[in-house]
C-alpha cells in the first residue's frame, strides 16, 4: 500500500514538472502567432490606405502619384498691344498721294503693310489720335475674305458706351471706320498712306447743294 502511494505522488510530481517545463513554450507559441496575425492586419490596412488616397487622389495623402505622361491642353492667348498707325505731316504726305477732292483731312496716316492682318482676338490696337484724344480698342473678331482681305472688329468703353471700330486691310487699299464720343472717322489708305476723314464731311460732298430738295410735281 505504501508502495502505490510513494508511485502515485511520484507520477503527480512528473506531472507537475512536465506541464510547468512547457509553459514557456506555450506562451512562446502563442506570442509569436499573435504577433503574426497583427502584422498582416497592418499591412492589409496599409495596402486599403494606400489605394483609397490613390483612387480619391487625396490631397491630404503622403504618397505621390507618379506622372502618367498625359499632356493636359490648355489654351493660353498672348494678347499685345500695338500702335498700328503713325501720323504724318498732311504736306509731306501730298507729294504722294491726293486726298479726296472737297475734303480736308484731319490728318495724314501711315501703316506698315500687314500691320491689320497680323493682329488677333485680344489684341489692343493703339488708333490714330482723334481732336488730341487717343483710344484703343480691343479686337473680338477677325475674318478673312476669299480674295484674302481681311477684317477686324474692334470695341472700346467710355463713360459705359461701347464704340465699334472695323478694319480691313488688303494687298493695296485699306479702309479704316472709327467710332469715337466726338464723331464717326474713317481712314483710306493706298500702299499704307492716306489720310483720315470726319464721315460727316463726306457724306456732304455726296450732296449736291445747287438743286432744291423740294420735289417737283411731275407735269
Amino acid at each position: 500500500m505504501q508502495k502505490i502511494i510513494i508511485a502515485i505522488s511520484l507520477l503527480f510530481v512528473l506531472i507537475v514538472g512536465y506541464l510547468w517545463k512547457g509553459e514557456p513554450d506555450v506562451k512562446k507559441n502563442t506570442i509569436k502567432t499573435t504577433t503574426h496575425i497583427k502584422h498582416v492586419e497592418t499591412e492589409e490596412t496599409r495596402k486599403t490606405i494606400i489605394e483609397e488616397q490613390i483612387e480619391h487622389n487625396n490631397p491630404n495623402s503622403d504618397f505621390k502619384l507618379e506622372d502618367t505622361g498625359v499632356e493636359t491642353n490648355i489654351s493660353v492667348i498672348e494678347s499685345t498691344t500695338v500702335s498700328v498707325f503713325s501720323e504724318i505731316y498732311i504736306d509731306d504726305a501730298k507729294l504722294i498721294i491726293q486726298p479726296r477732292e472737297a475734303i480736308e483731312p484731319i490728318s495724314a496716316i501711315h501703316m506698315n503693310k500687314d500691320m491689320i492682318k497680323d493682329r488677333k482676338v485680344g489684341d489692343t490696337i493703339v488708333l490714330p489720335t482723334i481732336d488730341g484724344n487717343s483710344y484703343e480698342i480691343i479686337v473680338t473678331n477677325r475674318k478673312v475674305s476669299k480674295n484674302g482681305n481681311v477684317s477686324i472688329d474692334g470695341n472700346y468703353t467710355e463713360n459705359g458706351i461701347t464704340y465699334h471700330s472695323v478694319l480691313t486691310e488688303g494687298e493695296i487699299s485699306s479702309f479704316i471706320s472709327l467710332t469715337t464720343p466726338t464723331g464717326n472717322y474713317e481712314i483710306e489708305l493706298e500702299n499704307g498712306l492716306g489720310y483720315m476723314y470726319s464721315t460727316a464731311d463726306m457724306e456732304n460732298t455726296y450732296i449736291d447743294y445747287s438743286k432744291s430738295d423740294i420735289a417737283e410735281p411731275i407735269e
